[in-house]
C-alpha cells in the first residue's frame, strides 16, 4: 500500500550488512561447499560471480528481479536439493541474520512507524526492543531460499500482513519498494445517504450510514494477500470522524475573520495535523509516520474535492 526508500538504507549500513554475509555466515564458503552436480555448479557460479553476489545480498528490488529470472530455469535444481540451500541460506543465514542485524535498524533507517503493507498497525524500535516488527520475504523463503538474505526482499512489517501473506506469491504483487503511494491505492466510501444530508446528522449516526469503504484504484494481488478491504472495514468510525471534522472545520472558518479577530490560523498543512491528527504528505514518506494516514487523506480529499 505505502513505498518504502530502499536507497535510504546508508552505504554504512549495506556494507555491514554485506560483511555479515560474507565474513560471519560464510556464505560464498558454505555455496562452494555444496557443488554436487554439474547443473548444481552451474547455478551456485551464477550466484557466486562477485557482482551477482553483490547484488543478491545489498542489491535493489529491480536487481532481485533480474537475479529471480536469470536463475529460474535452475527451479528443478533449487527443489532438488532445497534442503541444503534451506540449511545454507535460512537455518545459517537468515535465522541468525535477524538476530544480528535486528529490525529495529532497519525500520529506523527507513523511517517506519506503521506497516508499509496495510498502513493499520504501528511498527517501531527504540534502540533497545522491536514493536510489532517482524520481517516479510517478499519473495517466499521457502519457495526460494537463495534470497532468505537479500536485504530488498526483507520487508519490515506488522505480524498481521506477515502471516496474512505467508508463502503466496504473484507476479502481479507489486513491491513497497515499487509502489506509488499517491496512485496505486485510493480509497473512498459507500453511504447509504447521500453525502450532503450525512453533514446534518450526528456523529453515531454518520458512522452507521456508511455501509461500506472501498477502493477505486488497488493492486488486487497485495489486497488480496492482506485482506485489506475487509480490515478496512473496521475503520467506518474514522472515516465518519473525518466527515464531521471537515464540516466543522469547514463552518468555522466560514464564521471567522483572522483580519477582525486578530488571529493567527495555522497553515492549511499545520491545519490538517491539528485536525485528523495526521502528517499532510508532501510527500510519501509522510505517509509513514501514522496508521491510517492513507484512508484518512484520501476520504479528506474527496470531501473538499481536491483531485
Amino acid at each position: 500500500m505505502l513505498r518504502i526508500d530502499f536507497d535510504k538504507y546508508t552505504e554504512e549500513f549495506k556494507k555491514e550488512f554485506f560483511k555479515y554475509i560474507s565474513d560471519k555466515i560464510k556464505l560464498k564458503e558454505r555455496l562452494e561447499k555444496l557443488k554436487k552436480s554439474s547443473s548444481l555448479s552451474n547455478l551456485i557460479d551464477i550466484l557466486l560471480e562477485e557482482r551477482k553476489f553483490r547484488e543478491l545480498i545489498i542489491g535493489d528490488y529491480k536487481a532481485l528481479i533480474r537475479i529471480k529470472y536469470i536463475v529460474r530455469k535452475y527451479r528443478n535444481v533449487i527443489d532438488e536439493f532445497k534442503e541444503d540451500f534451506e540449511k545454507i541460506f535460512i537455518k545459517e543465514g537468515y535465522n541468525k541474520l535477524k538476530n544480528t542485524i535486528k529490525p529495529k535498524k532497519m525500520v529506523n533507517l527507513l523511517s517506519l512507524k506503521t506497516c508499509p503493507y496495510c498502513n493499520i498497525n504501528f511498527i517501531y524500535g527504540d534502540g533497545r526492543k522491536n514493536y510489532g516488527v517482524e520481517l516479510d520475504h517478499i519473495i517466499p523463503k521457502s519457495k526460494w531460499p537463495i534470497f532468505a538474505v537479500s536485504l530488498a526482499n526483507l520487508v519490515p512489517s506488522c505480524g498481521a500482513c506477515n502471516k496474512a501473506k505467508s508463502k503466496k506469491e504473484k507476479s502481479s504483487f507489486k513491491s513497497p519498494f515499487k509502489i506509488n503511494s499517491f496512485e496505486d491505492f485510493k480509497f473512498t466510501f459507500i453511504p447509504d445517504i447521500e453525502l450532503k444530508a450525512l453533514t446534518e446528522i450526528k456523529l453515531e449516526e454518520i458512522e452507521k450510514s456508511i455501509k461500506s469503504i472501498e477502493f477505486i484504484k488497488e493492486i488486487k494481488a497485495n489486497n488480496e494477500f492482506f485482506s485489506l478491504r475487509d480490515r478496512y472495514q473496521k475503520h467506518k468510525d474514522v472515516v465518519a470522524e473525518i466527515i464531521q471534522k471537515n464540516r466543522l472545520i469547514n463552518y468555522y472558518k466560514g464564521k471567522m475573520d483572522s483580519n477582525v479577530l486578530g488571529i493567527n490560523f495555522p497553515s492549511s498543512e499545520e491545519e490538517y495535523r491539528l485536525t485528523y491528527c495526521n502528517y499532510y504528505p508532501n510527500d510519501e514518506e509522510e505517509f509513514l509516520k501514522r496508521p491510517l494516514s492513507k484512508l484518512i487523506f484520501d476520504i479528506y480529499k474527496e470531501l473538499n474535492n481536491i483531485p
